[in-house]
Protein backbone atom coordinates (compact mmCIF):
# COMPACT_ATOMS: atom_id res chain seq x y z
CA UNK A 1 0.00 0.00 0.00
CA UNK A 2 2.80 2.54 0.95
CA UNK A 3 4.54 1.42 -2.49
CA UNK A 4 1.86 2.05 -4.46
CA UNK A 5 0.86 6.06 -2.64
CA UNK A 6 4.43 6.66 -3.01
CA UNK A 7 4.47 5.81 -6.74
CA UNK A 8 0.99 7.88 -7.03
CA UNK A 9 2.08 10.71 -5.56
CA UNK A 10 5.83 10.46 -7.68
CA UNK A 11 3.60 10.25 -10.33
CA UNK A 12 1.57 13.30 -9.48
CA UNK A 13 4.14 15.29 -8.78
CA UNK A 14 5.73 14.51 -12.23
CA UNK A 15 3.01 15.78 -14.38
CA UNK A 16 2.47 18.71 -12.03
CA UNK A 17 5.83 19.82 -13.32
CA UNK A 18 5.68 18.39 -16.49
CA UNK A 19 2.34 20.75 -16.75
CA UNK A 20 4.17 24.12 -15.44
CA UNK A 21 7.17 23.41 -18.19
CA UNK A 22 4.20 22.98 -21.02
CA UNK A 23 2.28 25.76 -19.78
CA UNK A 24 5.52 28.04 -19.79
CA UNK A 25 6.40 26.81 -23.35
CA UNK A 26 2.81 27.24 -24.48
CA UNK A 27 2.14 31.26 -23.64
CA UNK A 28 5.03 33.25 -24.73
CA UNK A 29 3.96 36.35 -25.63
CA UNK A 30 1.63 36.27 -21.74
CA UNK A 31 5.28 35.86 -20.25
CA UNK A 32 6.67 38.64 -22.10
CA UNK A 33 3.91 40.77 -21.27
CA UNK A 34 3.85 39.54 -17.81
CA UNK A 35 8.13 39.85 -17.48
CA UNK A 36 8.27 43.11 -19.89
CA UNK A 37 10.13 46.38 -19.08
CA UNK A 38 7.18 48.17 -19.42
CA UNK A 39 6.30 47.02 -16.30
CA UNK A 40 6.98 49.34 -13.05
CA UNK A 41 9.16 47.46 -10.19
CA UNK A 42 6.35 48.33 -7.83
CA UNK A 43 4.15 46.34 -9.38
CA UNK A 44 6.62 43.68 -10.82
CA UNK A 45 7.09 43.21 -7.16
CA UNK A 46 3.42 42.27 -6.18
CA UNK A 47 3.94 39.39 -8.91
CA UNK A 48 5.25 36.96 -6.04
CA UNK A 49 2.31 36.90 -4.27
CA UNK A 50 -0.35 37.36 -7.43
CA UNK A 51 0.88 35.00 -9.39
CA UNK A 52 -0.40 36.66 -13.53
CA UNK A 53 1.03 34.07 -15.35
CA UNK A 54 -0.59 31.53 -13.67
CA UNK A 55 -3.89 33.74 -13.08
CA UNK A 56 -4.32 34.77 -16.82
CA UNK A 57 -3.69 31.69 -17.75
CA UNK A 58 -5.99 29.97 -15.56
CA UNK A 59 -8.96 32.41 -17.17
CA UNK A 60 -7.56 31.01 -20.35
CA UNK A 61 -7.12 34.72 -21.55
CA UNK A 62 -5.69 34.64 -25.19
CA UNK A 63 -4.21 37.42 -27.42
CA UNK A 64 -7.11 38.02 -29.15
CA UNK A 65 -9.76 37.96 -26.93
CA UNK A 66 -11.70 41.03 -25.62
CA UNK A 67 -11.44 41.33 -22.03
CA UNK A 68 -13.23 43.44 -19.82
CA UNK A 69 -11.59 44.72 -16.60
CA UNK A 70 -13.49 46.05 -13.81
CA UNK A 71 -12.62 48.76 -11.48
CA UNK A 72 -8.37 48.63 -13.04
CA UNK A 73 -7.70 50.44 -9.38
CA UNK A 74 -3.92 51.59 -10.04
CA UNK A 75 -3.06 49.27 -13.52
CA UNK A 76 -1.55 46.25 -11.63
CA UNK A 77 -3.20 43.30 -14.46
CA UNK A 78 -3.69 46.61 -16.81
CA UNK A 79 -0.01 46.58 -17.46
CA UNK A 80 -0.24 43.08 -18.37
CA UNK A 81 -3.06 42.79 -20.31
CA UNK A 82 -2.73 46.01 -22.38
CA UNK A 83 0.55 45.12 -24.40
CA UNK A 84 -0.54 40.97 -24.63
CA UNK A 85 -3.86 42.07 -26.39
CA UNK A 86 -2.43 45.31 -27.98
CA UNK A 87 -2.34 43.57 -31.73
CA UNK A 88 -5.47 41.28 -32.05
CA UNK A 89 -7.54 41.63 -29.05
CA UNK A 90 -9.34 44.12 -26.96
CA UNK A 91 -8.93 45.57 -23.45
CA UNK A 92 -12.23 47.44 -21.61
CA UNK A 93 -11.46 49.17 -18.33
CA UNK A 94 -14.63 50.29 -16.73
CA UNK A 95 -15.12 51.90 -13.05
CA UNK A 96 -17.62 54.16 -12.01
CA UNK A 97 -17.76 57.34 -9.56
CA UNK A 98 -19.01 56.15 -6.71
CA UNK A 99 -19.78 59.80 -5.00
CA UNK A 100 -23.35 61.12 -4.49
CA UNK A 101 -23.07 63.51 -7.45
CA UNK A 102 -20.49 61.82 -10.10
CA UNK A 103 -19.56 64.43 -12.87
CA UNK A 104 -20.67 63.49 -16.70
CA UNK A 105 -17.99 60.82 -17.87
CA UNK A 106 -15.36 62.04 -19.97
CA UNK A 107 -14.17 61.22 -23.22
CA UNK A 108 -11.64 58.48 -22.76
CA UNK A 109 -9.23 58.87 -25.85
CA UNK A 110 -6.38 56.81 -25.25
CA UNK A 111 -3.36 57.74 -27.78
CA UNK A 112 -1.85 54.01 -27.45
CA UNK A 113 -1.84 50.92 -25.32
CA UNK A 114 1.40 51.62 -24.37
CA UNK A 115 0.54 52.93 -20.50
CA UNK A 116 1.95 56.36 -21.13
CA UNK A 117 -0.82 57.83 -19.03
CA UNK A 118 -2.05 57.38 -15.37
CA UNK A 119 -4.34 55.29 -14.36
CA UNK A 120 -6.37 57.66 -11.51
CA UNK A 121 -6.60 60.26 -14.33
CA UNK A 122 -9.05 57.55 -16.06
CA UNK A 123 -11.52 57.04 -13.23
CA UNK A 124 -15.07 57.32 -13.86
CA UNK A 125 -14.69 56.70 -17.50
CA UNK A 126 -14.42 53.39 -19.67
CA UNK A 127 -11.34 53.28 -21.74
CA UNK A 128 -11.04 50.62 -24.61
CA UNK A 129 -7.57 50.00 -25.69
CA UNK A 130 -7.41 48.20 -29.36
Amino acid sequence: MKKILALLALGLSTLGVSAQAQMADHNHALMMAVEGAHRSDANKARDVYRHPYETLTFFGVQPNHTVLEMWPGAGWFTEILAPYLRDNGKLIAATYDRSDNPPPPPTCAMPSPTLTHSLPAMQSCTAVWK
